[in-house]
């Protein structure tokens, strides 16, 4: 967001005339949270849309994006249940925070262990000066429970194939803003690629740091 600022001096005894001109950058915030996204059922692939979701957020407001948990999804060879995705906006100091719930998802595929997580949270926070991803996952395999990794990016192997990034994270809009997915799960044979708990944020046009 830019506007234009003219400042103009009459003049008087002591002062000429004057006027100059500049352009102003106008801070404000981007974002998005959606519980739920991919593509399950091998060779017949089928689309899984992002669900629930706030869509994109653009502001230089206070803001509370909420579409509503939702109560299921379902798709060939997965179901979820309660997906709740926010997008909020503070100011003075301004801040963008993005949160994606997700609980009890089942994922099951012929020749591989199911999959069931209990619970994940995805969050994105940024601030001048300040950019914070943080994701949580109560995850299980096969029956068991998985001890997960805090890093950001971890990867567990799937027994019999496959794989899933843990709390993945990477930088975007030049370093200012974040996306957080709490889970990233690929399945062999494209059998599956689902994302669960995504949020994203960033603060634009902040003071040269």
């Amino acid at each position: 967001m830019v506007a234009a600022a003219t400042p103009t001096t009459l003049g008087d005894d002591v002062y000429l005339p004057s006027s100059d001109s500049a352009r102003l950058r106008l801070q404000y915030f981007t974002g998005r949270a959606f519980g739920i996204a991919g593509h399950t059922g091998g060779p017949i692939s089928v689309r899984i849309p992002a669900q629930p979701d706030t869509g994109p957020v653009r502001t230089a407001h206070v803001t509370s994006v909420r579409p509503g948990c939702s109560p299921s999804a379902q798709a060939p060879l997965l179901s979820a249940g309660t997906l709740c995705p926010t997008v909020t906006t503070t100011l003075a100091p301004g801040v963008i925070a993005s949160v994606s719930r997700v609980r009890e998802v089942r994922i099951g595929a012929a020749g591989l262990p199911v999959i069931q997580v209990r619970g994940s949270t995805a969050t994105a926070m940024s601030r001048c000066a300040t950019t914070r991803g943080t994701a949580d996952v109560d995850l299980g395999i096969g029956g068991d429970r998985v001890a997960v990794p805090t890093a950001p990016n971890s990867t567990i192997r799937i027994p019999g194939g496959g794989r899933m990034v843990i709390n993945e994270q990477r930088r975007t809009d030049g370093g200012d803003g974040i996306e957080v997915t709490g889970m990233r799960v690929s399945l062999p044979g494209n059998l599956a690629g689902i994302v669960l708990a995504s949020a994203r944020s960033a603060i634009h046009n902040c003071a040269p740091r």
